[in-house]
């Protein structure tokens, strides 16, 4: 998607989305993003982080495939569990 739109820029250095590019790339309040400047342009990358729950599902697989890898059991967890709960 290639839009250009002419926008100002506040005293303070603000500038609006235009609502047509907001609208295509289903922008909201609150998103994030990264200004890059070149010599005579900026442009805004948007930052796309994973929810809580997006986040924890990735860091569960991780462990999950290290612990295969390593051959760490569901009783060795526990036991784990334990030791630490003792101290």
């Amino acid at each position: 998607m290639a839009a250009e739109e002419v926008v100002t820029m506040s005293d303070e250095g603000e500038v609006i989305v235009p609502g047509s590019i907001r609208k295509a790339l289903g922008l909201k309040g609150k998103n994030k993003f990264i200004a890059i400047g070149g010599d005579d342009y900026i442009m805004f990358k948007q930052i796309k982080t994973p929810s809580p729950k997006e986040e924890f599902e990735s860091l569960s697989r991780e462990i999950e495939k290290k612990f295969r890898e390593e051959g760490i059991e569901r009783k060795d967890v526990e036991e784990a569990i334990k030791w630490a709960r003792r101290k």
